[in-house]
């Protein structure tokens, strides 16, 4: 494993939790309390108790983009995508339309680039993801067409590359990775394992599998299963792990970070899983639905629902957390609504295991890209219009060790 000037700073007693199993070691400012230990290629780095930060962090927004009414340029639909364009603007693609709208590092509109279609230069709603590679060519996994479009810096559009990748499913979150010029890294399914497929110049020209973790039940179940979750390292591996404890590996070539952390399971919420289970009964009723296999509802929550892994090698973990309320129109036809929401609560972790803390996003703040130092996400207006925003965070002091 390759680690930075900063990460191995702060390994603290790593090098005696070999020799001293179960070593403990302070943050500098002495609350976050940890255990080290070594089996063989293995680090574990597990959080008895506190946080490097002072005080849980929050976001501050230092950038809005979008109008309830007036410039077409600024108004949103469903925004559904979002990528850095490696210059501080982002591009933000909307799925009405569809369209990918570009902004600089200002939120000032650079226009639109390409358009909704099958052709040269154009791409579909049902897209996976986009990534900008470190040249500025703007990649979209125009995965309804079977292909990967692309853009020059300046919005021209190029030569399509054709990818018949067999993609896992459509649910949000990073589908698509760059890590040089002309390569990009597709999420996929290889057989019946996950996988990144490394695609140069339009050719599949490797693949990586996806770590396989104990722990998952072959019947995947309902909102709060068990599950698998897995990021891409921006310094090329694995960050994995699967949700019945609260635990992830950092899986680099020839070593192993094992991060861990004391937590208490939430109990679902009775009245949450009453409108699960008559959504659920009301699909079984229906020919074309069919329920997830296994079981639906436990009775507490696994710990975590998500990982994914930031532009500066920080690795954000989803926590469930206590659903709230919310207010949801019932659709003919279709199942019964389920009017729970879960607010977005994240773990902070450094790349070496330690423990930043928590950050929960405001309800009306959906993020979607985490980078360096920084968060692009969805707000909701009083009229549900949507705007994009760019969050810093205040780590809850003026310096924080790294």
């Amino acid at each position: 494993m390759t680690f930075s000037g900063r990460t191995w700073a702060s390994l603290g007693c790593l090098a005696a939790a070999i020799a001293t199993p179960g070593c403990a070691n302070d943050s500098v400012d002495g609350t976050w309390q940890s255990e080290r230990t070594q089996l063989g290629d293995t680090v574990s780095v597990r959080t008895i108790a506190g946080q490097v930060w002072p005080d849980d962090a929050h976001p501050e927004i230092d950038l809005s983009i979008g109008v309830l009414e007036g410039d077409e340029n600024y108004m949103f639909g469903s925004v559904i995508r979002m990528a850095e364009d490696g210059r501080g603007g982002v591009y933000v693609m909307d799925e009405l339309g569809p369209v990918i709208r570009h902004f600089d590092e200002f939120g000032n509109s650079l226009g639109t680039v390409g358009r909704g279609g099958e052709g040269p230069g154009e791409y579909g709603s049902l897209s996976l993801g986009l990534v900008v590679d470190p040249t500025g060519t703007l990649f979209v996994s125009d995965w309804g067409n079977g292909r990967l479009v692309r853009f020059s810096v300046d919005g021209a559009a190029m030569d399509p590359w054709p990818i018949d990748a067999p993609f896992l499913t459509t649910t949000p979150g990073t589908w698509i990775f760059s890590d040089a010029p002309d390569r990009v890294l597709l999420r996929a399914r290889v057989g019946d394992q996950q996988a990144l497929l490394v695609v140069e110049e339009g050719v599949i020209v490797d693949t990586f599998l996806v770590p396989r973790l104990s722990g998952l039940p072959a019947e995947r179940g309902g909102p709060y299963r068990v599950d698998q979750y897995w990021g891409w390292h921006p310094e090329g591996y694995f960050v994995v792990g699967v949700s019945n404890e609260y635990r992830f590996d950092i899986r680099a070539p020839g070593e192993v970070v094992r991060i861990s952390r004391e937590t208490e399971l939430i109990p679902v919420h009775a009245e949450e899983a009453a409108e699960w289970r008559r959504h659920f009964e009301w699909m079984e009723r229906e020919p074309r639905y069919n329920p997830p296999a296994g079981e639906w509802l436990p009775s507490t929550m696994p710990p975590y629902r998500g990982i994914t892994v930031a532009g500066d090698g920080r690795i954000w973990v989803r926590r469930n957390t206590t659903p709230r309320p919310i207010e949801v129109r019932p659709v003919p036809n279709a199942p019964p609504p389920v009017a729970w929401s879960q607010p977005y609560w994240f773990d902070v972790f450094e790349s070496d295991g330690r423990f930043l803390g928590g950050i929960r996003f405001p309800d009306s703040i959906e993020p979607m890209l985490f980078g360096v130092n920084h968060v692009w996400g969805l707000r909701r207006g009083d009229f549900d219009e949507q705007y994009v925003v760019r969050m810093t965070l205040n780590e809850g002091t003026t310096e924080v060790t790294r």
